[in-house]
């Protein structure tokens, strides 16, 4: 027996730690679960089991940047359903204001509201925010362009003709050539309404390296609009009128008679004048003065009269108590020929006679100084017409003629004083003055009369008649620009899966009004015109919301999409790196009773073995 050495003890220790190690193994796997705890045990299963732990961690995290993702487009999406309300609205507005049943002033109130719901819509994409994000503020980056393309059409789409005639009558000097019938021929450019559309296009085309979209943008201006081209066609004809009333007709006195005295000699036409101011009538009463204006003298009650007709007018002066002087002027009709008689009269009704001085003056206009002055009848003048001034004695007193300064009626008249260049006018003055006239009490004396008239022409009236042929030609006009540019939207990138660009890019639009050419409200609505050409452009804005409305849908369904893939890859993922890494706790709780038997025998087997020693001492006893 050897003693030295106790191989069968030393073999059954070594086997007691081996079973002990590998119980200790199988212990630690069923209370951790995993089969894989160090990388002792698999190497290469722990490797691949870790790179599955990336994944579905990533896949995780990715689910969740989905979701953030989903909310920034539901965002998004109901800002834009109130958009395309306010969208409707405004239509709705622009459609009844198209309606020419609406007054300007409805048409300013709709105005009103269609700016209100613009302010509106403004503050929408300006404050629309997800995490601080301003969702509609997405800049776009032009890569190429613009490139300009211009194109302009042009047609002829109306061609009408009119004819208008118009009278007149111009006065040509006697004894001159008459005007010879004209022709003549004009031409004359009136531009039409114009109105502005525009359209925005979108081709995708390629993508980047970062899988990024980019697109040619197409800006399609249209401008249309008309000039109207008229070619007039003038036939002037010259027709001369023999002495007709209607171009010789004097004003009825009742037209004429008035606080001054005014006489005014024209025609119909208005075209000839001659001016005759009764401006100073004077009287003495008894030597006292009474009056030197009593045409336009308040202190003077004076009334007016005129006959059913109208041709004959009396006014009556009131000069004492019962003392009146009667002017009369009548509208004479000889044939063509045309006079006024002016007629005076005194009538004493007091119980005493009175002596009365009578002095008329008239203040002729733009007449010859030599056709007054020591004449009689006296010629009044101008470049138009003549007339002569006649006065006859019938009073009982002294009937003279007088010429001076009529500014001041008793002044001394005489034949050496003329009135020239009164602000600014060659005046003359011509008078009849009645003296010495004693009426008895109760009586009346008829001073006389002043014939004025008739008028004689200078010139010939001709008729014109002018006739406008009119030919209107209408030039369309339709002017298309195309820009074209190579663009690089602005993106979010939502991370959606767990390696490097796994990303989905989600567009940021800058949805500002200027970006999208909305000018509903820009153009001034209080036409219908104005009404339909907003109309117009309020309709591509609300395709272009609904366009962006349908991408942020199909983005939403997308991330869905993205979601429901990344949830259904973690969980594969998951199984398998269970299948790699997790305990088979059936196969490890057999191998763990299996070391625990081994166990228990080694520790018996070690005993044993060190009992067979004892036996060498138990000989030495």
């Amino acid at each position: 027996m050897i003693i030295q050495h106790n191989m069968e003890a030393a073999n059954a220790q070594r086997q007691y730690k081996i079973n002990v190690g590998e119980k200790s193994r199988t212990v630690e796997k069923l209370s951790s679960g995993y089969r894989i705890n160090r990388a002792a045990d698999d190497a290469a299963g722990l490797t691949i089991s870790e790179e599955m732990r990336s994944q579905i961690r990533g896949l995780e995290k990715a689910c969740r940047n989905v979701q953030d993702g989903s909310s920034l487009v539901q965002t998004a999406d109901g800002a834009l359903n109130e958009i395309h309300s306010i969208d409707q609205r405004q239509r709705e507005l622009l459609v009844q204001a198209a309606n020419d049943t609406n007054t300007d002033a409805d048409r300013e109130s709709i105005d009103m509201e269609i700016w209100m719901l613009n302010e509106e819509k403004d503050r929408i994409y300006n404050d629309t925010e997800f995490n601080t994000i301003k969702i509609f503020k997405g800049k776009d980056q032009i890569i190429d362009g613009p490139k300009t393309t211009t194109v302009t059409n042009e047609t002829w789409p109306i061609n009408d003709t009119s004819t208008s005639v118009k009278k007149d009558v111009i006065w040509v000097e006697k004894n001159t050539t008459p005007p010879q019938d004209v022709h003549t021929q004009t031409q004359r450019v009136v531009p039409g309404q114009f109105s502005s559309t525009y359209t925005e296009t979108e081709e995708l085309n390629k993508k980047m390296p970062d899988g990024h979209d980019i697109f040619d943008e197409k800006s399609i201006y249209t401008t249309t609009g008309y000039t109207d081209i008229y070619t007039d066609t003038l036939d002037i004809k010259y027709q001369k009128q023999g002495k007709d009333s209607k171009y010789t007709n004097l004003q009825k006195p009742k037209d004429m008679v008035g606080g001054n005295g005014y006489i005014n000699v024209y025609n119909e036409a208005g075209n000839l004048s001659l001016s005759c101011a009764m401006s100073q009538l004077g009287v003495k009463l008894d030597d006292d003065l009474v009056g030197y204006s009593m045409y336009y003298d308040p202190k003077i009650t004076k009334s007016t009269t005129s006959s059913p007709d109208g041709n004959v007018a009396e006014t009556t002066f009131q000069l004492g108590k019962n003392v009146t002087l009667v002017q009369k002027i009548e509208l004479i009709k000889n044939g063509d020929e045309q006079s006024y008689n002016i007629s005076y009269a005194l009538n004493n009704g007091d119980a005493q006679p009175h002596k009365l001085d009578v002095r008329l003056a008239f203040d002729t206009m733009n007449t010859p100084i030599e056709s007054v002055k020591n004449k009689n009848p006296y010629k009044l003048e101008n470049d138009d017409a003549e007339i002569e001034i006649n006065g006859d004695n019938k009073g009982t007193g002294t009937f003279k003629t007088v010429l001076g300064a009529i500014d001041d009626l008793y002044d001394t008249w005489d034949d050496s004083k003329v009135i020239e260049n009164v602000s600014g006018i060659v005046h003359t003055g011509t008078g009849f003055w009645w003296e010495d006239n004693t009426i008895p009490a109760g009586n009346k004396i008829d001073l006389g009369s002043v014939t004025y008239g008739p008028i004689k022409l200078k010139k010939d009236p001709y008729e014109v008649t002018t006739t406008t042929d009119s030919q209107r030609q209408r030039k369309q006009t339709e002017t298309i620009t195309t820009e074209t540019s190579t663009i690089q939207p602005e993106y979010l990138d939502i991370q959606a899966g767990a390696n490097a660009w796994q990303n989905i890019p989600i567009r940021l639009y800058d949805l500002s009004t200027v970006k999208l050419k909305e000018n509903v409200g820009d153009t001034d609505p209080v036409s219908a015109f104005h009404a339909a050409d907003s109309l117009k452009h309020l309709d591509r804005v609300i395709d272009k919301i609904s366009s962006i409305r349908s991408y942020y849908g199909a983005m939403q369904n997308r991330l869905g999409s993205a979601y429901n893939n990344n949830a259904n890859y973690s969980e594969n993922i998951s199984a398998s790196e269970s299948r790699i890494r997790d305990t088979d706790m059936e196969n490890e709780l057999v191998t763990n009773s299996k070391y625990n038997i081994l166990q228990q025998a080694g520790e018996a087997l070690i005993a044993q073995a060190n009992q067979n020693k004892q036996g060498v001492l138990e000989l030495l006893q």
